[in-house]
């Protein structure tokens, strides 16, 4: 059985130095999305050992959720901040399956 929830596994790694400024700036779009209709849950993660790799574990009750969060100014922002920084993405798209 499936559910309409989504699931981004977003992996981040930043230059080494950038960690601190670009986390800093993340905050502010975690608590905004938290504050979005479609979020369920919005987290960011940091490797243990290996402070330039992040993790972002998103889920929103559906597809247009999720687009409509990409479309927010302070997502684009942060995004346009972070590749400034030399931040590079690898973002998967799942959904959930229970």
């Amino acid at each position: 059985m499936s559910n309409s929830h989504v699931t981004i596994l977003g992996f981040m790694t930043v230059r080494p130095g950038t960690e601190d400024v670009l986390q800093a700036a993340a905050s502010d779009v975690v608590a905004k999305t938290r504050s979005e209709a479609g979020c369920v849950s919005y987290d960011l993660l940091q490797n243990a050992k290996d402070s330039t790799k992040f993790v972002f574990y998103e889920r929103f009750i559906d597809q247009t959720a999720f687009d409509h969060h990409l479309e927010q100014p302070y997502v684009q922002t942060w995004i346009e901040l972070a590749e400034s920084y030399g931040a590079t993405f690898d973002i998967g798209l799942w959904h959930g399956l229970t």
